[in-house]
């Protein structure tokens, strides 16, 4: 019997690269670290979601499910693969912590560096808004970018100076390395769903075409550098061998 499908609707990245967005990446891994089959379907605006934002799953009973995290809980009482089931009850808890380091702190730092940082800024508006007509170009990337500062100044971050943005985002990635210093995933031999998230983040960390304070820090290590390999080759190996070549 064919596994029930499920639609992904996500951002898609570039040819050759991943996803630009974490939460579409981190759930993207999660459904080949589970091994659920899903078919990806383009995402133009995320308003089209049920909560406005991508990524959102279609599930084989045609329900729509929005929130990375509220996915892969209603995917593992759905189907029942829960790839955290070995960890210990501190294990758990880590692996929390971890996923609120990635997305509630490391997030808005990078969110910072690529919407609000002059340099990268003008790398991101044709990258994400190049393929809209010439007319209303300007004023719809300016108005997103407009968005994404009220955002971080509401969550707090946008509040600081760039050099305090830097200091924050820089020393979260340092966390995050010590925390892979020893050990080829969060929890030991075998990825979870929290290396989902922080393998997602490392990616985009690591993306070459944004140059800022925190993907350098990225590079110093080679702990995460180690990680972003293990994860490539792991659940995207034909974009790992294409890279190596």
């Amino acid at each position: 019997m064919t596994a029930p499908q499920i639609i992904l609707h996500q951002f898609v990245p570039p040819p050759g690269m991943l996803n630009f967005s974490p939460f579409c990446l981190k759930l993207e891994a999660w459904l080949k670290l589970v091994g659920l089959p899903y078919q990806v379907v383009a995402v133009g605006d995320p308003a089209e979601g049920p909560k406005g934002k991508a990524p959102w799953i279609v599930d084989a009973t045609g329900r729509s499910v929005a929130d990375s995290t509220l996915v892969i809980d209603h995917l593992i009482r759905l189907h029942g693969h829960d790839p955290d089931a070995r960890l210990t009850p501190r294990d758990r808890a880590v692996a929390t912590a971890v996923t609120a380091l990635v997305e509630e702190r490391l997030y808005f730092a990078l969110l910072w560096c690529r919407w609000i940082d002059p340099a990268n800024w003008q790398v991101l508006k044709p990258a994400y808004f190049g393929d809209l007509p010439e007319a209303i170009r300007d004023a719809v990337a300016d108005g997103s970018r407009a968005g994404v500062e009220a955002t971080l100044k509401a969550q707090g971050l946008g509040r600081h100076s760039p050099e305090e943005i830097a200091w924050i985002g820089v020393r979260d990635v340092q966390a995050l390395a010590a925390l892979l210093a020893d050990r080829p995933w969060l929890a030991g031999d075998h990825p979870g769903t929290a290396d989902c998230t922080a393998w997602a983040m490392v990616v985009n960390l690591l993306t070459p075409m944004f140059d800022h304070p925190l993907r350098r820090a990225a590079e110093a290590s080679p702990d995460l550098l180690a990680y972003h390999r293990r994860g490539l080759e792991r659940w995207f190996p034909d974009l790992a061998t294409a890279q190596a070549a």
